[in-house]
């Protein structure tokens, strides 16, 4: 308790109190907004006048995600101070498949009205989302979730992520009964990340054969949302929010901070991240004179290794051709007008990225198959991203003051507090946790599994 007691005295003299970071909590969002311009911000309160949620998005991140690929991962995180709560964040992706952060909230819990809210305000402060072309949001299938994108995002397409599919799903596996759950997960998760849709029938009819329950549980919640090969194109890949799992993660320390504190330690983590790709961008612009982005260009390198080892594609009319790859299967590609593209294989759909089909006939008409690759994963979609600029935040003494005639009046603490002692700073584990069984592996002295080298039943045989 002495030590406990302590911590808290020092985060008071550091960081302020819990009361008085909430008490001039709009005063530093109004600095904030006012040294960062394109910054939005809303703080909803009661009639009392008592903090209840707090949305903001700061001026940079907005700007740099319109250059971002139209992706939305949505997830939620504890808070651990001495009010509970909940803080809710939406990350983007860049064209280097690196983390964008674009919206938090600070919210009492993760229950249906508040993701709702999240939505809402998303919705109408960040415009940059509204008017934004084939958005996609991936998220859980939490029940504000998925009420908030039907009512609030009518024409987006919102998917699910496919690793918080997989616990539900080794979930009702054990609760039917059967015993090689992790063999029907990976069946699962196989099925949902594969772009040959012959493979994703097999895994179905695999896993129908085993128990037609295990099948019908997987089609009751909705393919279209949760397999790679079925949604047309919208996730560019993306299949999980480990994004915004893994922001949440860098966040750990400081999700026990006031609230003003924890704002600023998302600051600063922001600005640490964008400054580490900009010393990134110019590093790799003077080394390699690349195009596309770093790990695009490595995954385009593949591509054109496998096309050239294929066969002269067969050309069949001015669009169409016909590809044998190394695998003797043959694909159907499309070279269309407008620098599109199409191939039976489904990769030009779904990653927005020309297949080793389509480079090889490409490279048969005499045309680069750069002029087909999305925008989004160009170097200057990757360096605009992070053209936004972060300023200092104004001292506490050039806030100003509270005036009740601008809205400015002080906020009490919200009403939910956390219960008495020592909180809980990790998640609890569950099914999602699990470390994969280890399989394969024998002693290294007799070769037998079951035992190591260390406990060998021969060990003391071989010693005498």
């Amino acid at each position: 308790m002495k030590a406990w007691d302590a911590r808290r005295k020092e985060i008071k003299v550091v960081f302020g109190s819990w009361e008085e970071s909430y008490r001039t909590l709009n005063l530093f969002m109004d600095a904030v907004a006012s040294a960062m311009p394109g910054t939005v911000y809303r703080i909803q309160s009661t009639q009392t006048n008592r903090f209840q949620r707090l949305f903001w998005a700061f001026g940079p991140s907005i700007t740099g995600w319109n250059y971002c690929r139209p992706v939305l991962c949505l997830d939620g995180t504890f808070l651990l101070g001495k009010y509970r709560g909940t803080l809710l964040t939406a990350i983007g992706m860049d064209a280097n498949n690196c983390l964008c952060p674009l919206a938090f909230a600070i919210v009492e819990s993760e229950c249906n009205e508040s993701w709702i809210l999240f939505l809402r305000q998303v919705n109408e402060l960040l415009l940059v989302v509204t008017n934004r072309h084939n958005l996609c949001i991936i998220s859980d299938r939490h029940a504000g979730l998925v009420r908030g994108c039907r009512e609030i995002f009518p024409n987006v397409a919102h998917r699910h992520c496919l690793r918080h599919l997989r616990e539900n799903f080794k979930k009702a596996i054990r609760h039917m009964g059967l015993g090689d759950d992790e063999f029907l997960c990976q069946k699962m998760y196989a099925a949902g990340n594969t772009y040959d849709k012959g493979y994703f029938n097999r895994c179905m009819e695999d896993m129908k054969r085993i128990k037609v329950d295990i099948h019908q549980w997987l089609v009751d919640r909705d393919v279209s949302r949760r397999s790679l090969t079925n949604y047309g194109g919208f996730r560019y890949g993306v299949m999980t929010t480990n994004a915004a799992e893994s922001f949440n993660g860098v966040l750990k320390r400081a999700r026990g901070l006031p609230i003003q504190a924890l704002i600023t330690a998302i600051y600063y983590n922001i600005i640490a991240m964008f400054m580490r790709q900009l010393e990134f961008i110019a590093t790799e612009e003077q080394q390699n004179n690349n195009f596309f982005a770093p790990r695009v260009q490595t995954s385009l390198k593949r591509v054109e290794d496998e096309a050239r080892r294929m066969t002269e594609p067969i050309r069949l009319n001015l669009h169409e051709f016909q590809v044998v790859d190394m695998s003797s299967r043959s694909y159907s590609v499309d070279i269309l007008d407008g620098r599109r593209c199409k191939c039976s294989c489904g990769k030009p759909l779904l990653y927005h990225l020309p297949c080793s089909h389509v480079v090889s006939c490409l490279a048969l008409l005499r045309l680069t198959h750069f002029d087909y690759i999305s925008p989004y994963y160009t170097n200057n979609n990757y360096k605009l991203s992070y053209s936004g600029e972060f300023h200092h935040i104004p001292n506490k003494e050039e806030w100003g003051e509270h005036n009740p005639n601008t809205s400015m009046i002080p906020l009490l603490p919200p009403n939910y507090r956390r219960r008495s002692g020592c909180p809980r700073i990790n998640q609890y584990r569950n099914t999602m946790d699990e470390a994969p069984p280890r399989s394969n592996r024998v002693c290294g002295a007799c070769h037998l599994a079951g035992h190591n080298r260390a406990t060998c039943p021969t060990r003391f045989g071989r010693m005498n």
